[in-house]
């Protein structure tokens, strides 16, 4: 992928809802499950909580903003290596959404965070370290 049209075209042709967004970090890519939902206050549909950002780096890189950690960026020398983690990141989801906080160890390191396992108490619940 040479620019932002080509992975956005690209994202959507594979299913994903990838969109534009020009704003304080640049020219950026959202990038989220097709899959949305219906508000039942409002009416208005809404993206599953999976959404992350591309955005250009100043050394001429690109960088993504993970959903789990927003201060976290994680830097890529090509936009189609960001694409490519975006993609991991927005289909291991799922995978976390099934279990509880301390079960997220895969997905947050897909986002580039260390993580330790939790764990046990004497009593046998999972406790974090």
């Amino acid at each position: 992928m040479e620019n932002r049209a080509e992975a956005i075209k690209w994202l959507t042709e594979h299913g994903y809802f990838a969109f534009a967004r020009d704003w304080a970090v640049g020219e950026s890519i959202g990038i989220a499950k097709r899959k949305r939902s219906l508000d039942d206050r409002s009416g208005l549909e809404v993206l599953e909580p999976t959404l992350v950002y591309i955005f250009p780096d100043l050394d001429g890189g690109w960088l993504l903003q993970p959903p789990l950690v927003p201060s976290k960026a994680i830097p890529f020398k090509t936009l189609d290596d960001a694409v490519a983690r975006a993609v991991e990141i927005v289909d291991g989801w799922k995978f976390a959404n099934s279990f509880g906080p301390g079960d997220w160890g895969p997905l947050l390191k897909l986002c580039g965070v260390p993580f330790k396992a939790p764990t046990p108490n004497p009593d046998g619940r999972p406790e974090s370290s």
